[in-house]
């Protein structure tokens, strides 16, 4: 197998072992936000911020220049700066879960 099929499917398992692990966690209470930041408590338990706390939500953890807001939106890693390891950082990658 090409290197560089093995880096597509690395990258395919893993944001699918992530989505997985998100919807496993959420089950029905997906959406819930007890904060009020704009982020679902599932995403802020599964990245191990503060679900009770709305200013995380403005922070900037891994220096990307995206609001841990905005890397909610997106379903990037808010410690990460390079969610799927592409050489891109996240703020400048048009897909950064590709």
């Amino acid at each position: 197998m090409k290197a560089e099929t093995r880096s597509v499917r690395s990258r395919f398992v893993r944001a699918a072992v992530v989505a997985a692990a998100l919807f496993a966690i959420a089950g029905p209470g997906f959406a819930q936000d007890t904060d009020g930041d704009g982020m679902s408590n599932a995403y802020e338990n599964f990245f191990f911020l503060n679900p009770t706390n709305p200013a995380d939500a403005l922070l900037d953890y891994d220096g990307d220049t995206l609001t841990n807001r905005y890397e909610a939106a997106k379903w990037t890693d808010p410690w990460t700066e390079d969610t799927d390891m592409d050489s891109w950082w996240d703020n400048w990658d048009s897909d950064p879960l590709s």
